[in-house]
């Protein structure tokens, strides 16, 4: 690299000259004009970039703290849901056993007094209805869901860009 040449109070750092010509041309900086400008105009720049960037990941934080607040209500109302479906299921197991019983007893002719037809077609109803509804609650427990948290913020940031970009002046009322 060339020596600096200083004309003017200001320093060239890289010069060369014209072919064919008598003139250098001279490309360079005045180092005071140029730390003034790095002043005004660079390191506002990179602070408000920081600042930015730092509003970023308090609001990405704050995201993910309130998805973990859902994920864990949502653990919780699984759970008391499982308790209540359990809590059915044990009731129907306990009709299907009860019904059953009376109406072997009333076949085995077992009781103190005898069941008509009509009342042992009902406990016979009972204890289908009964099965079905185990079954069903069954089913429901067998085929447990899981929150992916991950998930919810993809659907959560896919709501607000639709909302802020595609749709602006309907916003999140629904």
């Amino acid at each position: 690299m060339p020596a600096s040449v200083t004309y003017k109070n200001i320093k060239y750092v890289h010069y060369k000259k014209i072919r064919n010509s008598s003139y250098y041309v001279l490309t360079g900086f005045d180092k005071r004009v140029f730390n003034r400008e790095f002043r005004l105009n660079v390191i506002p720049r990179l602070v408000e970039l920081a600042i930015v960037a730092i509003l970023c990941l308090l609001v990405v934080s704050w995201f993910r703290r309130s998805m973990f607040a859902v994920a864990r209500t949502s653990e919780a109302s699984r759970l008391i849901f499982y308790k209540q479906v359990k809590g059915e299921m044990r009731e129907y197991l306990d009709q299907i056993i009860v019904y059953s019983d009376l109406l072997r007893k009333a076949l085995r002719k077992d009781l103190d007094f005898t069941l008509p037809q009509n009342k042992q077609l009902e406990l016979l109803e009972n204890i289908y209805s009964a099965a079905i509804n185990l079954d069903v609650s069954k089913a429901i427990i067998s085929k447990p869901s899981y929150i992916h948290v991950n998930e919810i913020i993809h659907e959560g940031v896919r709501i607000q860009l639709y909302s802020a970009f595609i749709n602006p002046s309907s916003g999140l009322e629904s």
